[in-house]
């Protein structure tokens, strides 16, 4: 399928995500990107990324930028109206599906990104299968597109995954704690070292996945240690599966996890310990907003299931 970009260039119709309406109907409410930024646990680079991709996917200008701010332009405002309309629409839909889901509590929808939390998210789910055999699971792995597994676009009741999380719809139990490591070519010199420096690589190419604009890519281009530096992002990838063909490649390196190691394995692609980067912590998730009856069952098996990792700290966390 084509991508939206295309489409617009071809002049065709142009799909922006809800994420981004909120976004840009925030910045033309508040007006200041810092403030958007705290507001949605954003960093301002991330906000402005996210601002300067949709005006690309428009074509046009949406905001004029000042040292006060930033002001929509009159197109800019037409569509920021325009979008908190259409996000209204949503949540009247997405509210709609809750009440008929509820009514039905033998299905159980599970999204994750990737592997998931692992091991503990297989043997969770296989633990709540044996004491509720009259819920059916219905599992769905999203790309890195989608980090909260189908929780913002309402197809998940729960979702299993690792990262940062941002955005207050979002409520998470972090479970455990999980070491940092760099894919790099088996090719390359970076292979036959024992450990790497996060600040060894701050200006390699590195590989990402398609930016959220809420800070989930955050940890995975190092952005807390690079005091202001921009990575150098030479692709962008939606699974695990295509960063390591591009790692094999020699497209980039990427910063993945041991349970990422652990999970994936390539012929080309070596794994060598990150030094000096903080450990991915990885989660059960579920949306605030009217939670499914299973939620602390399944938080507690999950904690019980983790507890032989690197323990997480104590304490649920808002997202």
């Amino acid at each position: 399928m084509r991508n939206n970009r295309q489409r617009t260039q071809e002049g065709l119709a142009v799909e922006i995500s809800p994420r981004t309406m909120h976004l840009l109907v925030l910045l033309h409410r508040r007006g200041s990107v810092t403030q958007v930024a705290g507001e949605l646990g954003m960093t301002q680079p991330a906000v402005s990324m996210q601002l300067q991709r949709a005006e690309r996917c428009v074509g046009f200008p949406l905001f004029e930028r000042s040292a006060r701010g930033v002001t929509a332009t009159p197109r800019g405002r037409l569509l920021c109206e325009a979008a908190e309309k259409a996000l209204d629409g949503i949540r009247s839909f997405e509210h709609a599906v809750d009440a008929m889901r509820r009514e039905d509590g033998r299905i159980l929808r599970v999204g994750c990104i990737a592997y998931g939390a692992g091991e503990v998210m297989t043997r969770t789910l296989a633990e709540f299968g044996r004491v509720h055999p009259e819920v059916t699971i219905q599992r769905e792995q999203c790309g890195f597109e989608d980090h909260l597994g189908g929780l913002r676009a309402g197809t998940a009741d729960v979702a299993f995954g690792f990262g940062a999380i941002s955005g207050g719809e979002i409520e998470a139990e972090v479970l455990f704690l999980d070491p940092p490591v760099i894919a790099v070519s088996s090719s390359s010199s970076w292979a036959r070292r024992r450990s790497i420096s996060v600040f060894e690589i701050l200006d390699e190419p590195l590989l990402s996945g398609e930016d959220s604009g809420d800070g989930w890519e955050d940890y995975w281009l190092a952005l807390p240690y690079r005091a202001g530096r921009t990575p150098r992002v030479t692709g962008r990838y939606n699974t695990v599966e295509m960063h390591l063909d591009a790692v094999a490649r020699g497209v980039g390196l990427s910063i993945m996890s041991v349970q990422t190691q652990l999970h994936y394995r390539h012929p080309g692609v070596t794994y060598v310990p990150l030094r000096g980067v903080e450990p991915a912590p990885h989660w059960l998730a579920w949306p605030r907003a009217n939670p499914s009856r299973f939620v602390p069952e399944l938080v507690a098996s999950a904690r019980r299931i983790a507890a032989k990792y690197r323990p997480a700290p104590a304490g649920r966390h808002s997202a």
